[in-house]
């Protein structure tokens, strides 16, 4: 059954443990505003004990723990072209930017500060989470 968390009322790490580790919990999916990897690191033991189970993507039966789905906020440029066109804003190169961004954005994050060996042996199991179809981002 689907659960709305918003994190104004309850701490942040608190309100996804809760919601992972209840009873029957097979599989989680996200939808977060903004994501920093290093977070990951709240909840990546959580995921690696889920069960998971079977969603249907793109018309294939597919084994996952955790989707996330990251909606970030649009740059002033993306408004302005949306304004100003005439035709669909989602071609395969617009999609190839927008991933490309995303992934530029990541990677700033990751040059904040020093990254201590929590925050690469959690990126780390993220990686293998995502290698082995359990996380999906």
């Amino acid at each position: 059954m689907a659960r709305i968390y918003d994190n104004i009322e309850t701490k942040f790490a608190e309100g996804l443990q809760g919601i992972i580790t209840n009873a029957g919990v097979k599989r989680v999916d996200f939808c977060v505003g903004y994501f920093n990897l290093r977070g990951w690191n709240l909840i990546v033991d959580q995921i690696d004990t889920l069960a998971g189970d079977y969603v249907d993507e793109n018309n294939k039966r597919i084994f996952r723990k955790c989707r996330l789905l990251i909606g970030m906020h649009r740059p002033a440029e993306e408004l302005i072209r949306e304004l100003y066109t005439e035709q669909p804003l989602t071609d395969v190169n617009y999609v190839n930017q927008c991933k490309l961004e995303m992934t530029r954005g990541f990677r700033r994050q990751l040059q904040l500060g020093l990254p201590t060996k929590q925050d690469e042996f959690t990126l780390r199991r993220l990686s293998a989470q995502m290698k082995d179809e359990a996380a999906f981002i």
